[in-house]
């Protein structure tokens, strides 16, 4: 990319779900990677947003910061993310919404502590609450728990042996529904990593339900693949847009190795009043 051309990542986790950095690291970090505007958008809550502004401030370089939220919700019998964006900030409608949907996450997830503990596996809500650094407890803390006490090596390993649908529950939202709330509220919903089959099978429902958007730009996404999804969101006259996903952590790529180009997703940019 060259140098001086703006770069934006609209899909950034912390610790406030299961990312790995505090909320204020996390926008330092992308000042100084060269980013011109992030989004934070942790899993089910908006509880980052109460610590950055003093970051956004003291970034060494100018940084604008769109509010954001993954949803994590059920269409046809599996389980998707839907990002909402709120180019006005989040109303307290919209934070009651989401404190609902936390409760939602919570349950489903000591249900699945509890699957996992009748099959006499070790682990407690206790031991992933630790893990946890916020008020979300996610299938990825349980993983972490799972590696420390060595029932296996990798966090990949976890989910395909212990973590599958069966144990822990599908999301309660339904996507339908998360993607009319987020419009209702103002914002803008934008399916988050869709697979091809996924866009070819569900694109449809999503569009007649008023999503707004498609995550077409990721770090490992095949050029083909890309193509394919971007070319089936505009002939359903959706915008474009992308993300890194990143959650930091040893081993991962850097915060700003994925650069969104303004030209990839000129119209959600105007959408959002970032012009």
């Amino acid at each position: 990319m060259p140098v001086g051309e703006e770069a934006f990542d609209f899909h950034i986790h912390t610790r406030a779900s299961d990312g790995f950095l505090p909320p204020p690291e996390v926008v330092g970090r992308a000042s100084k990677a060269g980013l011109h505007g992030i989004s934070i958008t942790d899993h089910d809550t908006i509880d980052a947003y109460c610590e950055v502004d003093a970051a956004v401030d003291a970034a060494p370089r100018a940084l604008r910061l769109l509010p954001g939220v993954e949803i994590s919700a059920r269409l046809a019998e599996r389980e998707v993310h839907i990002l909402g964006y709120f180019p006005s900030g989040f109303s307290d409608s919209f934070a009651a919404y989401i404190d609902q949907v936390l409760e939602w996450r919570r349950r489903r997830i000591a249900d699945g502590i509890v699957r996992l503990r009748e099959r006499g596996i070790d682990i407690t809500w206790k031991d992933c609450e630790l893990v946890a650094s916020g008020r979300v407890v996610s299938k990825s803390h349980m993983a972490r728990v799972l590696m420390a006490k060595r029932y296996v090596a990798r966090a990949h390993r976890a989910h395909a042996v212990f973590l599958s649908e069966g144990t822990v529950p599908l999301p309660q939202p339904i996507a339908e529904d998360v993607v009319s709330t987020i419009r209702a509220e103002g914002g803008i919903g934008v399916w988050a990593h869709p697979s091809v089959r996924d866009v070819v099978e569900h694109l449809p429902r999503l569009a007649q339900a008023g999503i707004d958007g498609v995550e077409v730009y990721l770090p490992r996404r095949r050029p083909a693949h890309r193509s394919e999804i971007a070319r089936r969101a505009q002939a359903a006259g959706l915008l474009l847009t992308g993300g890194s996903d990143w959650h930091g952590g040893e081993g991962t790529p850097d915060l700003g190795d994925f650069r969104l180009r303004r030209e990839q997703a000129s119209e959600f940019l105007a959408r959002v009043g970032w012009t």
